[in-house]
Order: structure tokens, then C-alpha cells, then sequence
């Protein structure tokens, strides 16, 4: 056995004779690692990602066999985690895939080829625009225009998703410089924040560091935040996310009643908004549907004082549910596309003189 990375680990068995051979260890480590592990009187329980090599079929040096194992670990992993799977032909080509598309990013990074988009997010009796959020595009020079879901989740496995995290704050506070220099000093932007931001040692520094640097008040900016990416550390987020809200920065729970739902932390965090997930808007058609779900949220953000904001509004039947619901804002196709920064701030400057 050595331990080759952080958490990475290599096991060399000599003595199998095929693939029965090596499942039949697998499900032996598996049993041992899926009992808790008690640390300072709490149980964690870990889960395990398997890369198996076979030699002499999947390499005969030592080299190959470990890049190969390695493949088939990074395979599991992009499928879902916490299981196994052996080293085939066919996961070269998507190796060479992921690091054609993790080199693109860091290119990207480097060529400025992100671009942020807005979309409006608006205030349901009046209809007036009262905050946007901004959403992240790629202009792939082969590909075209690219939407976060075809290279966000690689990027996160890369941990290139903090260098693009950086980027979006950076590119999110400057624009919000422009629009309140033009008058537009009451639209609220949200930005969307990963596990991995959350959990670096100077994010909150780094927050803070922005603001100052655009001279944008902490107030006109909202983190948004799924329920996943809290649980991977409620202590160190609880902490983290109340130093910023002592600065006016807004915090959202984004995607809510999809994730853990533990009702618990609505009360320790410094929240100011729950963005009901789209999932449940769009089982909405007509004003006279009811979704219990979507009630039970709207009546405990009143009670805790939060506002709401409906996602995935593309129809007058779900806006009319939401009207009768007395909800606070929606955000949609039928209220508007994600747009360029331009086009934004064109249309917030069209709607205040109306």
C-alpha cells in the first residue's frame, strides 16, 4: 500500500489470477470503509472512488498500470463516486477528452474567453426589476457558445472552479461599478458561489477585497449558495457567511427544497433570500394547480422573513400561482433571457424611466 496524494492511495495485489480475484478485494475494502469513523465524538462516514488495473492486459510497466488505474478511479468518480470500475480501451478517448476541455478552461481563463451573462429577476406585483443574477458563458473557439453544465462539473473536480469563481466575482463587481455610476445604484446582483470558494481559507478576504476594489456597497451583491455546498462544513460557512453579511453582503440559499432541506441552518445562517428550486415551478400550469411544497416554503420564508424568489417562471399561469401565493420575485424565461451586460443594463435603464 502507498499513499500517493492527499487522499489518493495505491494497492498493489500480486497474487490474483483475474478480475473475480480483484472484485472479490474491493467488496472487502468497501465493508471496511463504508463503518464510521469517530472523530472528537462525532461518526463521519467516507466514500471511495476505485481505479482497477489488471497487468499484463492493461500494461505492462509499472507506469502505465498506475495511469490507467488512475483513468478507471477518475471514471468512477464522474459517475457518481463510491464504487469501482476496471480500466478499459474506451476511457482513454475520454480521458483525452477531459484534459483537452480542462486545458480549454485554463486557457479560457488566461484569453478572457468568459463572459458573464444577466438574467432579471423581478418583483411579482409590480412586475419592476430588482435584481439580476449573473451566469456564466464560455465562447469556446471550436465549439461556440458554452453553458455552464458541459464544463462547471470538471472544473470542480479540477479545482479550476475557484480560479473561475475569482474571475466571475471580479467581472460581476465591475459591472455593477458601471451600473451604479449610471444611476442604477438599486439593483441587486447575484452570484453564484461554489463548495470549493466557501471552503478556501481567504474567502471572505477576498469578497471584501473586491468590493472595495470597484467600490461597490456590500449590499448590492447576493451570494447565492445551494444547500450541498453548506453541508460540506456548516460551522466553517455558518462563520464565514456571517462575517460577510456584518458587511451588508446578501446571502441566498439557491435550488432550495431539492437538497438536504435540513430546516436547522435557515436559523443560524445570516440569510436574506430562498430561490425555490425550477423543478417545482414547472409542475405549475395554471393558477388553479397547487403544489404543497411550493405553499409550505412561501409560508415559512414569511415567518422567518426572508424573501423569496420563484425560478423557472416561463408561463402567465405560473405567474399568476405565484401572485396569488403572494410571492416576492421570480426569475424566468417569461420574464427574460439571460442577456450581455449591455443589453442588461439597457433594459433595467428602459424599465426605471417606464
Amino acid at each position: 500500500v502507498a499513499r500517493v496524494g492527499g487522499d489518493e492511495f495505491n494497492l498493489l495485489i500480486p497474487d490474483i489470477t483475474g478480475r473475480e480475484d480483484a472484485v472479490m478485494i474491493v467488496s472487502k475494502i468497501f465493508d471496511q470503509l463504508k463503518q464510521p469513523v469517530e472523530l472528537e465524538g462525532h461518526e463521519v462516514f467516507v466514500s471511495f472512488s476505485i481505479g482497477i488495473a489488471l497487468f499484463p492486459q492493461d500494461g505492462a510497466s509499472m507506469e502505465v498500470l498506475v495511469k490507467n488505474a488512475d483513468m478507471a478511479m477518475y471514471h468512477t468518480k464522474s459517475h457518481g463516486k463510491n464504487g469501482y470500475e476496471f480500466f478499459s480501451d474506451n476511457m482513454k478517448g475520454l480521458f483525452q477528452q477531459q484534459l483537452s476541455m480542462e486545458n480549454g478552461i485554463r486557457r479560457a481563463l488566461e484569453e478572457n474567453q468568459f463572459e458573464l451573462f444577466y438574467q432579471p429577476q423581478v418583483e411579482v406585483n409590480s412586475g419592476r426589476v430588482c435584481g439580476l443574477e449573473a451566469l456564466l458563458r464560455w465562447h469556446h473557439p471550436e465549439r461556440g457558445l458554452m453553458l455552464p453544465d458541459d464544463f462547471v462539473p470538471l472544473s470542480e473536480e479540477s479545482q479550476l472552479i475557484i480560479r473561475i469563481g475569482n474571475w466571475v466575482l471580479e467581472a460581476a463587481c465591475s459591472e455593477l461599478k458601471k451600473w451604479i455610476k449610471t444611476g442604477l445604484d438599486d439593483i441587486i446582483l447575484a452570484v453564484n458561489i461554489s463548495a470549493a470558494q466557501l471552503q478556501q481559507q481567504g474567502f471572505v478576504k477576498g469578497i471584501l477585497e473586491a468590493l472595495k476594489r470597484h467600490g461597490v456597497p456590500g449590499n448590492r451583491l447576493e451570494l447565492e449558495i445551494t444547500e450541498n455546498v453548506l453541508m460540506h462544513d456548516m460551522d466553517k460557512a455558518v462563520s464565514r457567511l456571517r462575517k460577510l453579511a456584518a458587511h451588508g453582503v446578501r446571502i441566498a440559499v439557491d435550488d432550495f427544497g431539492v437538497g438536504y432541506s435540513s430546516l436547522g441552518y435557515l436559523k443560524s445562517l445570516p440569510l436574506n433570500t430562498l430561490k425555490i428550486d425550477r423543478s417545482f415551478i414547472s409542475e405549475i400550469q395554471s393558477s388553479q394547480d397547487r403544489n404543497s411544497i411550493i405553499t409550505a416554503i412561501i409560508a415559512m420564508a414569511r415567518e422567518l422573513n426572508l424573501e423569496i424568489v420563484a425560478e423557472g417562471v416561463e408561463n402567465e399561469g405560473q405567474m399568476d400561482y405565484l401572485k396569488a401565493l403572494n410571492c416576492c420575485k421570480a426569475q424566468g424565461y417569461l420574464l427574460g433571457y439571460p442577456m450581455t451586460a449591455k443589453e442588461a443594463r439597457h433594459a433595467v435603464e428602459k424599465h426605471k424611466r417606464c
